[in-house]
């Protein structure tokens, strides 16, 4: 087998130049490929074929064009690379754009390694994107859900069927979704699932950094809606006068409501022109209730309170007043 390889492997030197015919020598390093390609939770990789694996000499940085020689990976992920100095530390790896998602993997190696594993992931610090896990409150997955980016937080929270949103996914029946190659910026993401004949819809904001991979959890209510409840919500400033385009969240947890913003609510309104939002269908709960207008690029109007949810129809008055 080893000598059916070497001519390969002399083909496939780097472009940047032959190695250093001084630190040839009948040095052999053997290894396997396993390349796990779930999008949320790591597992164990399984046996990758046809690949191009590339080893180079060991250094602190990592420049991908540079190696000494590549090899495809056999119909069980095996490679191997033959001629190599036996006093020398290498570097072997892994990197391959799929579907538009980036997956690498690298390890060090010295001759005489046999079966090494080379384990590939996708590549979290080396492209942009996010990965959205959809959940019931109970965290358990939830397939199906619609997600929406929008680069505007009013409409993402008044929008009907994802009008003006520059991206839509749908979660797979794990409840992930991804999107890959995203402009780095603050998104707001829209989910929604019907359930029971009830629409259920959270909206939450993001921030996507550049040559990283962020993960969003959303947390859906499941509970049966309760046909024929109604809460209209009325939301004026200080002065009574009504407000236009206020987010008012409704929140199950205390703990998420205390963090002052819109994060992680589970229902999410926006206020009309005569400060008016309404919701149908609520299940009979106690609902933590924050109310938030951005005015300008400085100033914010907040204002909080709560109830507990009755069967029929509900109407409640808040006040927003500079933070």
């Amino acid at each position: 087998m080893r000598f059916l390889l070497l001519p390969a492997l002399l083909l496939s030197w780097c472009a940047c130049g032959p190695p250093d015919f001084d630190d040839v020598s009948d040095g052999i390093i053997r290894g396997r490929l396993f390349l796990d390609t779930n999008l949320y939770h790591a597992r164990e990789g399984l046996p990758a074929a046809g690949k191009t694996v590339t080893i180079s000499y060991k250094s602190d940085s990592i420049d991908l064009d540079n190696y000494l020689f590549s090899t495809k990976t056999d119909a069980e992920g095996h490679f191997v690379f033959t001629t190599l100095a036996e006093h020398r530390e290498y570097s072997v790896r892994y990197e391959e754009t799929i579907e538009g998602k980036k997956y690498a993997g690298d390890t060090t190696a010295s001759t005489g390694d046999d079966l090494l594993p080379l384990h590939a992931s996708l590549a979290r610090r080396k492209q942009t994107g996010l990965i959205i896990r959809a959940a019931s409150e109970n965290l358990e997955a939830l397939g199906g859900v619609s997600h929406c980016l929008f680069s505007n937080e009013s409409l993402a929270g008044s929008s009907k069927d994802c009008a003006g949103s520059l991206y839509q996914l749908t979660a797979d029946k794990d409840g992930l979704a991804g999107l890959f190659g995203l402009a780095a910026g603050t998104y707001w993401v829209r989910s929604s699932i019907k359930l029971a004949g009830s629409s259920r819809t959270v909206v939450q904001s993001v921030t996507i950094n550049p040559h990283e991979v962020v993960d969003l959890i959303v947390s859906l209510p499941t509970d049966p809606a309760a046909p024929g409840n109604e809460l209209s919500i009325t939301v004026h400033d200080t002065s009574g006068a009504p407000l236009a385009g206020a987010s008012i969240c409704l929140f199950r947890s205390a703990a998420l409501f205390a963090q002052h913003s819109c994060a992680a609510a589970n229902y999410r309104l926006v206020t009309n022109a005569q400060g008016v939002a309404d919701t149908f269908d609520l299940p009979v709960v106690k609902y933590f209730l924050h109310g938030e207008l951005q005015v300008n690029d400085t100033t914010r109007w907040i204002g909080q309170d709560s109830l507990y949810m009755q069967a029929g129809r509900q109407e409640l008055t808040l006040a927003l007043r500079a933070e």
